[in-house]
């Protein structure tokens, strides 16, 4: 089986259960890439698209499903949620940079707190926790920021000691764990396994990093929203931050008032007779009058992803606009359209041919 075979496996496999289904929405929002680039896997930018890209080495990729058969455990979705759980918690984004000054010990600090909030008994061989470093007597379930005073603090103290000339024994991670047996190459090693996120952002201007910001922020809301209209679980330990980001930093529109300014600034011209008009060329006959008629077209997705209280809540809007005189016409679609009709306020349909409608502005919902 080839690689992307497995990860379209996995996912699917992660979109079926109820309690973990909001990472495979996440997920499939986001480019996934093999590469060499990279020695285990990470989160980076997509050259083509800038946009948020998951990279996997394909050698770990391969050593990490061995290691899987071995143990009976599920090692590779604790990698592919360890690296999402990194773009959820803005580490990849540069939201920690108010705290971390030393980006080594800051990607250490990170892991220890994501590797807790996830399944620890399917750690790959490498990840961290606080038991990794067990003179520095770290406490567990703590946050990011507690883990970064305490590795700073630590690192502070071994370089007063290292001046004093004294033997180092503070931070010597235990025997079997990750790293090469030393703080300082732990460290080191923490600055390595994070080293694509500074080229996330490298080059950027503010304008497009708040735009990379707002495409996280709604491949969140997407996984979230689709979460919850399959029924499924938000992971606990996610709901309050999600709740934050998406209500807080992500301005929510008035939908309504939205559409009902677009509607009065779409406009269209009808021609129609009447008597009520004088014809100066034959005064028996009726006179053409010129009426302007606001009218938009509205798209509306109907593959089952909108769900059927927020279509109601639409048309409601929709035939209130209609009663004030706008022309609406609706496109129904999925894959592609089914349907298009004029709205009369009706509640049955008419099909009717595509060609012979000329959409008037576009609003997609």
């Amino acid at each position: 089986m080839n690689r992307e075979k497995e990860l379209a496996d996995l996912i699917w496999n992660i979109l079926i259960c109820d309690n973990k289904m909001f990472y495979g929405f996440f997920l499939s929002e986001l480019n996934k890439e093999f590469t060499k680039s990279i020695e285990t896997a990470a989160v980076g930018r997509h050259v083509a698209s800038s946009n948020i890209s998951l990279l996997i080495n394909p050698e770990f990729w391969d050593k990490v499903g061995q290691d899987e058969k071995v143990k009976g455990n599920n090692q590779r979705e604790f990698l592919l949620f360890h690296e999402l759980s990194h773009v959820i918690y803005e580490h990849v984004q540069g939201g920690w940079d108010w705290l971390v000054k030393d980006k080594m010990l800051g990607n250490i600090a990170m892991d220890l707190f994501i590797n807790q909030t996830l399944n620890i008994p399917d750690m790959p061989d490498g990840g961290m926790l606080p038991s990794t470093f067990p003179n520095l007597n770290l406490l567990p379930n703590e946050g990011t920021e507690y883990y970064y005073r305490e590795l700073e603090k630590a690192k502070e103290k071994k370089k007063q000691s290292a001046d004093r000339g004294e033997p180092n024994s503070d931070g010597e991670p235990k025997k079997g764990t990750s790293g090469d047996g030393t703080f300082d190459r732990m460290v080191e090693r923490g600055e390595d396994i994070h080293k694509t996120w500074e080229e996330i952002t490298k080059g950027m201007s503010d304008g497009e990093k708040k735009l990379l910001e707002k495409q996280i922020s709604s491949a969140l809301r997407e996984a979230v929203d689709q979460t919850e209209k399959a029924r499924g679980t938000i992971p606990v330990h996610l709901k309050d931050l999600l709740k934050s980001r998406l209500t807080i930093k992500t301005p929510v529109a008035n939908w309504r008032a939205v559409l009902r300014q677009f509607a009065g600034n779409s406009q269209k011209v009808e021609n129609y007779r009447t008597r009520k008009r004088e014809n100066y060329r034959c005064p028996d006959s009726p006179a053409n009058k010129t009426k302007v008629v606001p009218s938009i077209c509205v798209g509306i997705d109907t593959s089952g992803s909108v769900g059927e209280h927020e279509l109601h809540e639409f048309f409601n809007e929709i035939y209130h606009i209609w009663k004030t005189g706008v022309s609406v016409t609706l496109v129904h679609w999925d894959t592609q359209v089914h349907l298009v009709e004029d709205y009369k306020g009706q509640k049955e349909v008419k099909r009717v041919v595509l060609e012979e409608h000329i959409c008037h502005p576009l609003l997609i919902i």
